[in-house]
This record gives C-alpha cells, sequence and structure tokens, in this order.
C-alpha cells in the first residue's frame, strides 16, 4: 500500500514559509501547493479561492490534485477546513 504525505503549512507569507517549500523539496517530500502554484502553474485557481473566502464550498481533493503539502497564502487562511478533508495531516506552523 503507498501512502501519500500529506502535510499542512498554517504559517502566513514571510514566515519561512519558502524556506519550508525549499525542505520538503529537499527531503523529496513530492509536489507543493503554494502561492507560487496560482501565479505560475494555476491562475486558473483564483476564482476558486476567491470564492472560498466569500464562503463557498470547496473540492479540496480536487484543488490540491497532484500535490502532497500545502504552504503559504491562501491555503494558510483555510488550514482548518483542509485538516477536516486530511486530519491524518502534519502541521507546521
Amino acid at each position: 500500500m503507498i501512502i501519500t504525505r500529506k502535510l499542512v503549512g498554517a504559517g502566513w507569507g514571510l514566515t519561512g514559509t519558502t524556506s519550508t517549500l525549499a525542505a520538503l523539496n529537499d527531503l523529496r517530500f513530492g509536489s507543493c501547493y503554494t502561492f507560487f502554484t496560482i501565479m505560475s502553474a494555476k491562475p486558473e485557481h483564483f476564482p476558486l479561492w476567491q470564492a472560498a473566502y466569500a464562503g463557498g464550498v470547496m473540492d479540496w481533493p480536487a484543488l490540491f490534485a497532484g500535490y502532497n503539502s500545502v504552504v503559504d497564502w491562501p491555503a494558510c487562511d483555510f488550514y482548518a477546513a483542509i485538516l477536516q478533508e486530511w486530519p491524518e495531516a502534519k502541521v507546521i506552523l
């Protein structure tokens, strides 16, 4: 059985999130969803995040498909909701 590791960074931007991303890459943790993901690879996610801030229902598994972890904004604002989806995830603050 392959277990996909999950990690949620609950720290806001400029609190070491880029260093955390670098550490996760060094540890070969797998793909990590960050603010840079939205800016470069997934600009179509902006409306989804706007809906989340407006109180919309999020499909977290679909949003984070292909990613083993998430750090930085905007996900840090929703760490509690993300943990409801993946209660076994480790949290870094």
